[in-house]
């Protein structure tokens, strides 16, 4: 899995601890409630909503087999909104920074150097995850057909395996991302990865292995430097912030389906596409409002309307007009 390496360290080092000896059907609500509260002394909501979600999945794999594990139900299914307040993410999307004008796109990526360049390129316009641009090779990038197949990501340990969701997906490029790759792949010769590290096999990093794949800590080094110099410094505004949410932010300004989105930033769920949902401008068209073919511009009717408004007198109802009596016509003998 691509979470897997911080899966087994939250396992290691907090569920498994906690849960001792513990047995399936002595895990209850009241006992989530206290692992909880202990947790949050000294972890983030974010990280402690990780070690739930983990204890969830050990629990919903025991409840598939009741008669070895003697768990029914999965207690984290459901919890009490108490419980779920200590672990709901402080994490606010309205305040998270993006690099809101095109210009500004510009001038940070003509200021990087390669590969840096062309990493903001195809984060900036492409909605990759840093990752994903770190393992893209130029195998996956198909100039001739312009998508760009999305099938792994670099992890946390610098090992090269599936993207986040396990799951490949197919995107299509941009015509500016398309001069881009295509002036990259003439000076490289378009061989290996389409981001590659100035130093293979170099030792780096605090463990001093040797280099695969460009470091984040590079990319970010690079782009913050960049920023500084630019004048766009933002408190939280990095590589991942100025290439893969700037692409989201600007996606929905434009009008872009969540739905889209979701399947083009490989989101598990739209949960977490909504968070680009404040963005979405709410404009309304003529074909939104002109639904119904009728002609209301005819003035027929217009002297008793007259007549109404004369005969009103603030009451909130308009004053009957008596109605006309007609003569009695009698017959002669």
């Amino acid at each position: 899995m691509r979470n897997g390496v911080r899966e087994r360290t939250n396992w290691r080092a907090h569920v498994r601890p906690a849960l001792g000896n513990m047995r399936g059907p002595q895990v209850n609500v009241a006992w989530v409630r206290s692992f909880v509260e202990s947790k949050r002394k000294t972890l983030s909501p974010a990280t402690v909503r990780l070690l739930v979600r983990l204890l969830s999945q050990l629990l919903q794999d025991c409840a598939e087999r009741p008669r070895d594990t003697g768990v029914t139900a999965n207690v984290c299914f459901g919890l009490p909104r108490s419980i779920r307040a200590m672990i709901r993410p402080t994490y606010d999307p309205k305040t998270t920074p993006y690099i809101e004008n095109a210009r500004d796109i510009e001038k940070i990526a003509a200021a990087l150097d390669e590969p840096f360049r062309t990493a903001y390129a195809i984060g900036v316009l492409a909605g990759l995850r840093t990752g994903e641009i770190r393992a893209l090779r130029w195998d996956s990038v198909d100039l001739d057909k312009r998508q760009i197949t999305v099938r792994e990501a670099v992890s946390t340990n610098g090992q090269i395996g599936p993207t986040k969701n396990t799951e490949t997906r197919v995107l299509p490029i941009a015509p500016e991302l398309l001069n881009v790759l295509r002036a990259r792949k003439l000076a490289t010769g378009g061989q290996g990865l389409v981001v590659p590290t100035r130093y293979e096999g170099r030792p780096s990093g605090p463990k001093r292995t040797p280099a695969r794949t460009m470091r984040s800590g590079t990319i970010n080094a690079a782009t913050k430097a960049v920023l500084t110099t630019l004048g766009l410094t933002k408190e939280g505004l990095d590589f991942y912030r100025a290439t893969r949410h700037t692409y989201a932010s600007h996606f929905v300004l434009g009008g872009g389906s969540l739905d889209h989105l979701s399947r083009l930033l490989g989101h598990a769920g739209p949960e977490v596409t909504m968070r680009y949902a404040h963005l979405r401008p709410e404009v309304l068209s003529e074909a939104d409002v002109a639904r119904i073919p009728v002609d209301l511009s005819s003035k027929r009717g217009s002297t008793r309307g007259a007549a109404a408004r004369k005969n009103w007198h603030g009451t909130g109802r308009v004053k009957r007009q008596p109605k006309k009596r007609t003569a009695r016509k009698h017959a002669t003998t």
